[in-house]
C-alpha cells in the first residue's frame, strides 16, 4: 500500500508559516494490486507531500483491503481499513470530505499522517498517541473558498538529526493509502505558498511526496532559495531519499526564479514502476510548464 499526501515541508522556519491549497487536485491513476500479489512496497504505507484543490467531483473514500496492523501503527487515528482509497482519488474541499478532521471538525479527506521519529518540542504535546504526527489545530478547511491551509513550525522529512539538525520532525505529513500495480501514478497539486521573509532562507518548502516513510520517499517541492543578501527567489526540487544515514544526493533542482507570495504553483509528479523513475513538471502562475527529471528510484518504492 502506498500513500498520496499533500502537506507542508519546513526547515528552520522563522515563525509559523501558512500554506494555502486552493482548487487543487490529488489525482492518482493506477491499477490496483491483485489480492495475493503483495510486494514489500504493497505492504507498506506510502506518502506524498502537498496539498491542492481542483474543481473535481467531491472526494469519496472507498475502503479497500486493510493493511496489516503493524503497517498502520502510529499512522492514523482511523482504523487500518479506512486508510486505503480507491483510484482515481481527488479532493476539492468544497464540502466536508470526511476522514481526519481539521481544527473545527471539518474532514480534510486525508486518512493518515506519516509519524515523525524526532518530533520537535516547539510543536507542543502530541494530540493523538495513535498518530503522533497529526495536529488538527494547524489544519483549516474552508469549504467556501475550497482551500486547505496548513500552518507549520520548523520541521522537515530529511536524513536524520545526526546528519542535519531538526530533521525527521515534520508533523501533518498528510496522506492516503493506495495500492500500486504496473501502471504509472500521476500526482497533482496546486499550492499558494506564503510570502516568506525577503532575504531569509531556511529551506522552507512545500510539495508532493511519495514513499514508504520519512526515510524512503521521493518529493517534488517548491523551495525557498532566497539569497541572504536580500530579494525573494524560489526553485523546484525533485529529490529522493533511501538512506537516512547520509544526506540525499539523488536530486535535481531548477534554476532560481523570482517569486511573489501567493502566486499559484502547480506541481505534477509522475511515478513509473516500469522503469522505476520519477518525473515532474511545474508551472508558476500563468508561466510555461517546465519539466524536471527523471530520477531513478529504488525498486522497493514500487
Amino acid at each position: 500500500m502506498f500513500e498520496a499526501v499533500f502537506t507542508n515541508f519546513n526547515q528552520a522556519v522563522l515563525g509559523e508559516q501558512g500554506m494555502v491549497m486552493r482548487n487543487n487536485v490529488a489525482a492518482i491513476v493506477s491499477k490496483a494490486v491483485p489480492v495475493g500479489k503483495v510486494s514489500r512496497a504493497a505492504r507498506s504505507l506510502f506518502s506524498l507531500l502537498m496539498i491542492a484543490v481542483l474543481l473535481a467531483p467531491p472526494m469519496t473514500v472507498t475502503p479497500a483491503l486493510a493493511a496489516p496492523p503493524d503497517d498502520c501503527a502510529l499512522r492514523s487515528a482511523l482504523v487500518c481499513a479506512d486508510i486505503p482509497v480507491s483510484l482515481p482519488f481527488s479532493l476539492d474541499w468544497n464540502a466536508d470530505a470526511g476522514a481526519l478532521p481539521d481544527a473545527t471538525g471539518i474532514g480534510t479527506g486525508f486518512t493518515m499522517i506519516d509519524p515523525p521519529s524526532a518530533r520537535l518540542a516547539a510543536d507542543g504535546p502530541v494530540f493523538d498517541g495513535d498518530a503522533p504526527g497529526y495536529e488538527p489545530s494547524k489544519l483549516a478547511v474552508n469549504t467556501t473558498a475550497g482551500t486547505l491551509t496548513i500552518v507549520s513550525n520548523k520541521g522537515i522529512m530529511f536524513a536524520k538529526p545526526s546528519i542535519s539538525t531538526e530533521t525527521n520532525s515534520q508533523i501533518n505529513a498528510l496522506g492516503v493509502g493506495v495500492d500500486v500495480g504496473s501502471d504509472a501514478l500521476e500526482l497533482r497539486a496546486t499550492l499558494f505558498p506564503p510570502a516568506w521573509p525577503s532575504g531569509a532562507n531556511s529551506s522552507q518548502q512545500a510539495g508532493l511526496w511519495f514513499g514508504l516513510n520519512e526515510d524512503n520517499y521521493v518529493k517534488l517541492a517548491f523551495v525557498n532559495s532566497s539569497p541572504g543578501s536580500g530579494g525573494r527567489t524560489a526553485s523546484i526540487n525533485l529529490q529522493s531519499e533511501d538512506d537516512p544515514t547520509v544526506a540525499p544526493t539523488t536530486n535535481i533542482t531548477s534554476s532560481p526564479f523570482a517569486w511573489t507570495g501567493g502566486t499559484p504553483v502547480q506541481l505534477v509528479l509522475v511515478l513509473n514502476p516500469t522503469d522505476n523513475t520519477a518525473r515532474g513538471t511545474y508551472q508558476v502562475g500563468s508561466g510555461v510548464v517546465q519539466p524536471i527529471g527523471p530520477l531513478t528510484l529504488p525498486s522497493e518504492f514500487f
